[in-house]
This record gives structure tokens, C-alpha cells and sequence, in this order.
């Protein structure tokens, strides 16, 4: 026997070649893969996946078993990775609900919902009958669910017991205020403080899921009332109902102060009270109404819910009551039209989606109200030559002085000025005069509204502009911002000196290289009112970006100079202003240069527009007011007597011109309506008192055979002989001149 280690050697070696040989030989003989001449021992030594409890490894069978492994199979691999559980989801036996995995559902027998199906309430509720679960039905497409309420809208046509509507409300509050629900229509009520979602910023109200912005056309006053959301699927009971409330999440108290009834029209009304905190909140309540009837209705008979017929536009539905239009007693009447214009028989509710006013069922034209022209902003421009802030025409360049700046204003040489127009305020800084501070304006009057305060550095802001008219009471500390936007609750500026853009989210978080790295701006932004931003960058190119979403520019295009300083965007127009004094009208997705003028007086240092470029339209006194427009009177137009591209009524009105007013012989030169004052006859702007205009006054004339007689003017005097004694010298009645008044006669 070999005892001996170098003996063992020998042998192992003798083994391991005899061995070898027989391995060649037989993997020649079956064909196989020969892994090497010497290997470690192994069983099979083959690789596959193998599932342990820290995850998947690539391993030998006998390798997988040393690490207490489960081995899937020679060849198996880890991705896709096979040591995931088996996915799983809900599985409906009968009305319960049970996570399993498909093949798990299917060994008890049930029906599985899909993988990640959760087991809500009511997830195996069979409305149909037919055997399958209704969110099965509906994931599969064997039943419509078009108002997206879970349940199939065969189901939601069939009147039933114990019925249930929801509505999930989710609302950014700060005060007290009510939300009222009738129907498909939702609508708040305002109390105290700031009205929903605009405290510090501009959130919608959330309603099932989809947003809504309330409008509020009446201001915001105790107890105004808001436009009204009238898409609301399934809409709220027209009928009996129990009505729950569930909070979700509230920091105080809210509660149905009305519950729905045929004494009120079936209206609901629910107060969300946030006056004991100071500043807003989110509260999330769900509303639920029990009845005994259908989800829906369907009033023309097509097996369709109404409000589904009206979503696809199958039906209309012009006044928004959430009932087809073909299903209502057709009445019309007058309706009036905002630029002056009366249409007769019209459909009331075709009438308001005109932005009408309807006189009433069976009315006839002839009372609708005075229209005339209505002036808006238009096309505003900052002009440091002129320290005037000027309504410009880009057809013509004219210029007219439309406000007078704040503070210290504007003087040549400032550059670093920015305009920008938000709903019915006018922002406007220079940068050069004073940095930290933004001035509030009325786009009319260009009266001030307020000055907001902003700490920056000495550098300031340069240009704005602004897509919402509330960017208030937000820090924005150590930047040289060069422009500014405001789209909702989000604030985009310029750090001018870096350069880079940011978007700061009011309520929110701060993010830098807004864009991209892609947009390195250069003192201009335009956008005024507008989800689209155009920033000018220094490689002087326009680089359009959202103002909700970061990503990098959607389009760019070469600026039309190199020396642009302002930009404008109205939703359809793109206008820029250079430092040679020129304005160019751009096409907005090309970058095309459809016009190019001149503007009078002086160059343009920032830039704001509203729609309306010509700042005129035709509309009834109340229509403009909700414009936020000035109205110019009954049956005033929007011509361009002068074609300076701006409409006449909406130009100032010059200074009255003097001229001479007579008031009887005595003349002096004053204005028309200073003439009238004093009853006096105007002799035309520009005339002068030089040639009596007035007259001359009678004056006496002494005649040679003696006596004395009053005369027009010395001429008439001369012509009888006599000596005219001069205007207003007149002759008293009883009294004999003098002789030496009179000629001496020749003898």
C-alpha cells in the first residue's frame, strides 16, 4: 500500500490520465462538450440558475446545493429572473375576494381578476349575471364602462335597490367655503378668506380624479358663487337618497349643511371649514348617496347612459344640464350677441355656448344692450426715450403713450426693464432704477395696484412675463433673475449672470435647469397667459419650453436679430423687440418672420400682449367689463380713420385745442368747453382775437350840422361827415355834444 505523499501523487496522476482517456473516448463516442483536462470534482458540473434567499446566481447543480440553493435547470438563466414569486392577483370565489396567483386561483376553482387586481369592496359583484366578475367584464371589453364608475353600463340603466353614487373631493382650502352639488353640476360657494385652491398658489379642486379650475367672474367677495364644473359621471341622484360623508384627510371640520330633497331641487351642499388655521390646507372627503333607482339614465332610449352619449359627442348637451339635448322641450327665443348682433329663434342653451344673452322663450330682437368699442391692452412695449410704457401697433410701429411708469420710471439707456400681462394686472420692473421691487399695475389706467417687494441682489430683473396673475408672497432670494414667468403655481426665471433657468413651484419645491442644460437664457421670456415659454438663450437662438413639465426645448428657431430685448407670446402670436428700435412678428412654431416695422419714438425694452393686438373689439359694456377692458360708449367703433394699425376709439384724446370765444364785443382765446361755460360763441380751435372777430362795439359820431349819432366803426362815422369818438364812446340820450366836437364849417 502507498503511504507515502509523493507515492498518493503518483497514483492520483496514473488515476487522472486513465480517467482522462477514457473521458476523450467517450465524449468522442456520445458526442458531449469536454470541459478540460483537469477539473475540480463535480458532479454535473453544468451551469444554471440558481434560486437562493439573497436572489438568482449563475451556478454548477452541486454548486446551487452547497449554497442550500434551488437549482432551475442546466442553461436556465437569471433574467428574466425565475426566482420572482409568481404574480398574483385577485381571485373572485363566488362574492369573495382572495390574492392568488393564477394557477393558484385556478386549482380552487375561482375566476382571476389579472395580475395585480386588488380585492376592493364590490370587486366580484356580477351585475349582469353572467357569471364573471364586473371588473373582469370590463377589463376584457365585454361591457362598456363609460362614465368609468366600475360597474358595467348595462347595469348603470337598471334600477336598483341600496344604488350607490360617489364623489371623491380633494380641495386645497383656506377659510370657509361651500361646495354644492345638483346633478352633473358642481359649484362652490365662497365664505372667508381665500377662495378654494388660491392661497399661495392656484391648485385645482379634485373631482373623482379630474381637475377643475372654478372660475370666479362675480370677484371673490363673501359669498360669491363660482362657474360650475357639468361633467360630473355618474352625476348625483335626482331623487330620495341617504347621503355619507367619509373624511379622508381634514385638519378641521367638514359637514353636509344640506342634504338633498325635493323641497331644494335635490341639492347637496357641504362646508369645508378651515378658519381656526392660518394659511391652506388639503382636505379629501368622499360623498356617497344610497338610493333606490338608476345610476344613470337614458332618456332617448339607447341603451346608453346619458352622460356617456354626451361625452362622445353622440348627443349635445349647450346649457350643460347633463341631459341630452333631444330630450328637452325645445324653446327659443332672442339671444343677443356680445358684439351687438341678435339672433331670433334661438336655443337658449345654444345661445350661451355663443356667449349670448337670451331675452327669453318666444322674445324677439330689438331689446338687446348697447354694444361699442372696447379697448384692451393689446400689444405693450417699455420705451426708456419716451418714459412711457406704450400701446404699439406691430401692423404699423405706431406708438401712443398709453401709461405713465412708477417710481423714478424709465430714462435712456435703461435696458433691464421687464413688462408682462397677467389677467387683469400689469407687471413691470426696471432693473435699472430699482431691482427689488415689482410694481402691480391696472393695464386701463396704469393706476397703481401695489408694489411686491423682492429681496435680490443688486443685479434684479430684467424681463417678465407672466401667465397667471398671482405670483405673490414667494421668497425668491439670491438671484440676478433677467426674466420671469408664471404659469398656475409655478414661477420660471432666469439666473441672468449664471445663466441658467429655474422653476420654483409655489407650495413646492425648486427646480434648477429648468429645460435642460439646453436653455441658457438671455433677458427675454414671452408667454404672456400661455402654457408655451419662449426664452431667448445666448447662443441667440428662441427656445420654446413647458411651463409643467422639465423637459428640453419642444422646438428652437434663430432669433430674427441679434440684439432682441423683449418677447411677447399671445397664444397665437410671437413678437420680438430689438435694441435697433424694430418689432418683428413671428410665426411662433417656425420661427418665420412674417412682418417687420419700425417702431416710432424708440426702441422697446420688454414686451407684454393679450389676444387682441388691436386693443379694440365690439362688445356690450358688461361683456367688455368681463374682458377686462375699458368701454369707450354706446356705438363706438374700432375703425382706423388714421391707419396706424390702432383702433381710433381707444386713443387718447388729444389736449382741446383753444381758440377765440366771443362773449358779445369782448374776445379771449380758451378752450371749447371754457367757452360754453360762459355762454359764450367758440370761433374754432386755433383762432386768435387779432381782427375783432367778435366785432367792434357802436361808438358816437358828431356830425357836422350838429348832433350826435352812435355808428357801427369810424369808417360809417367818416362816411356822414361826422368824427367818430371811438368804440364803446357812446351817446347819451339828452345830451348835446360839444361844439368843438363838431367839424368846423367852411365859410
Amino acid at each position: 500500500m502507498l503511504t507515502s505523499i509523493p507515492g498518493r501523487v503518483a497514483l492520483c496522476a496514473l488515476v487522472a490520465a486513465a480517467l482522462t482517456d477514457i473521458a476523450i473516448a467517450w465524449m468522442a463516442w456520445g458526442s458531449g462538450v469536454w470541459l478540460s483536462d483537469v477539473v475540480a470534482y463535480d458532479p454535473s458540473p453544468c451551469v444554471g440558475a440558481c434560486c437562493t434567499a439573497s436572489g438568482c446566481a449563475v451556478v454548477t447543480d452541486f454548486g446551487c446545493q452547497v449554497i442550500g440553493g434551488v437549482y432551475k435547470g442546466d442553461g436556465a438563466d437569471c433574467d428574466p429572473d425565475p426566482c420572482l414569486p409568481p404574480a398574483a392577483g385577485g381571485c373572485c370565489q363566488g362574492a369573495n375576494c382572495f390574492i392568488f396567483s393564477a394557477a393558484a386561483c385556478g386549482q380552487v376553482g375561482g375566476i382571476y381578476l389579472g395580475d395585480d387586481a386588488p380585492c376592493t369592496p364590490g370587486a366580484c359583484d356580477d351585475c349582469n349575471s353572467n357569471g364573471v366578475p364586473d371588473a373582469l367584464d370590463i377589463s376584457t371589453g365585454t361591457s362598456p364602462d363609460c362614465n368609468a364608475n366600475g360597474r358595467p353600463d348595462e347595469c348603470d340603466l337598471v334600477p336598483g335597490s341600496g344604488t350607490t353614487v360617489r364623489l371623491r373631493v380633494k380641495v386645497w382650502t383656506d377659510g370657509r367655503d361651500e361646495l354644492i352639488v345638483r346633478s352633473n353640476r358642481v359649484w362652490w360657494q365662497h365664505w372667508d378668506f381665500n377662495v378654494p385652491g388660491q392661497e399661495g398658489a392656484n391648485f385645482p379642486t379634485y373631482l373623482n380624479g379630474a381637475e377643475w379650475f372654478p372660475q370666479w367672474p362675480d370677484g371673490t367677495a363673501s359669498g360669491a358663487e363660482s362657474t360650475a364644473y357639468t361633467r360630473l359621471s355618474p352625476r348625483a341622484p335626482l331623487l330620495d337618497a341617504a347621503l355619507e360623508l367619509n373624511r379622508i384627510a381634514a385638519r378641521h371640520n367638514v359637514s353636509v349643511t344640506q342634504f338633498p330633497s325635493a323641497g331644494n331641487d335635490y341639492t347637496t351642499r357641504v362646508e369645508f371649514d378651515d378658519n381656526p388655521f392660518g394659511g391652506a390646507a388639503w382636505y379629501e372627503v368622499e360623498l356617497v348617496w344610497t338610493f333606490d333607482g338608476a345610476v344613470s339614465l337614458d332618456c332617448n332610449a339607447n341603451n346608453i347612459p346619458d352622460e356617456c352619449d354626451i361625452a362622445s359627442g353622440f348627443s349635445e348637451d349647450l346649457d350643460g344640464n347633463g341631459v341630452p339635448d333631444e330630450c328637452e322641450v325645445v324653446t327659443t327665443g332672442a339671444c343677443c350677441l356680445p358684439d351687438g348682433g341678435c339672433t331670433p329663434d334661438k336655443l337658449s342653451a345654444a345661445c350661451v355656448q355663443a356667449g349670448g344673452f337670451f331675452l327669453g322663450a318666444g322674445s324677439a330682437c330689438g331689446s338687446c344692450p348697447p354694444v361699442g368699442a372696447c379697448c384692451t391692452a393689446g400689444l405693450l412695449g417699455a420705451q426708456p426715450a419716451t418714459n412711457r410704457i406704450v400701446r404699439v401697433s406691430p401692423q404699423t410701429g405706431s406708438v401712443l403713450p398709453a401709461l405713465t411708469p412708477p417710481a423714478a420710471g424709465m430714462l435712456p439707456g435703461h435696458v433691464r426693464i421687464g413688462l408682462a400681462l397677467g389677467g387683469d394686472v400689469l407687471y413691470y420692473i426696471n432693473s435699472d432704477a430699482n431691482p427689488t421691487t415689482i410694481y402691480e399695475l391696472d393695464p386701463a389706467s396704469g393706476s397703481l395696484v401695489r408694489s411686491v417687494p423682492i429681496p435680490l441682489p443688486s443685479k434684479g430683473c430684467d424681463h417678465s412675463h407672466i401667465d397667471d396673475p398671482d405670483p405673490r408672497n414667494v421668497p425668491v432670494t439670491n438671484w440676478s433673475i433677467g426674466a420671469l414667468a408664471v404659469y398656475g403655481s409655478h414661477i420660471i426665471f432666469d439666473h441672468s449672470t449664471f445663466p441658467d433657468l429655474h422653476r420654483l413651484t409655489i407650495g413646492g419645491g425648486e427646480t434648477i435647469f429648468w429645460g435642460t442644460s439646453a436653455v441658457l437664457p438671455r433677458r427675454a421670456i414671452g408667454g404672456d397667459n400661455t402654457e408655451r415659454v419662449f426664452v431667448l438663450t445666448t447662443d441667440n437662438f428662441i427656445k420654446e419650453v413647458s411651463a409643467l413639465v422639465n423637459t428640453a426645448p419642444v422646438r428652437s428657431f434663430v432669433a430674427p436679430a441679434t440684439d432682441i430685448e423683449g418677447l411677447a407670446f399671445n397664444g397665437t402670436t410671437l413678437y420680438a423687440s430689438s435694441a435697433a428700435g424694430l418689432l418683428y412678428t413671428l410665426d411662433p412654431n417656425t420661427g418665420s418672420v412674417l412682418s417687420t416695422v419700425s417702431v416710432a419714438d424708440g426702441a422697446l425694452y420688454g414686451l407684454a400682449a393679450s389676444g387682441d393686438t388691436s386693443g379694440c373689439r365690439i362688445l356690450s359694456q358688461s361683456a367688455c367689463a368681463a374682458a377686462g377692458g375699458t368701454w369707450a360708449g354706446s356705438g363706438t367703433d374700432c375703425a382706423d380713420a388714421d391707419n396706424n394699425g390702432l383702433a381710433d376709439a381707444c386713443q387718447p384724446s388729444p389736449p382741446p385745442v383753444p381758440g377765440a370765444c366771443c362773449v358779445g364785443f369782448a374776445c379771449s382765446v380758451v378752450t371749447l368747453d371754457d367757452c360754453a361755460a360762459v355762454g359764450g360763441q367758440f370761433q374754432g380751435e386755433g383762432s386768435t382775437c387779432d381782427g375783432s372777430p367778435c366785432g367792434v362795439p357802436p361808438g358816437a359820431c358828431c356830425l357836422p350840422a350838429g348832433g350826435c349819432v352812435s355808428t357801427a366803426n369810424a369808417a360809417a362815422c367818416a362816411a356822414s361827415g361826422g368824427v367818430f369818438q371811438g368804440a364803446r364812446h357812446g351817446l347819451r340820450v339828452g345830451r348835446v355834444p360839444r361844439r368843438s366836437m363838431l367839424p368846423r364849417q367852411r365859410r
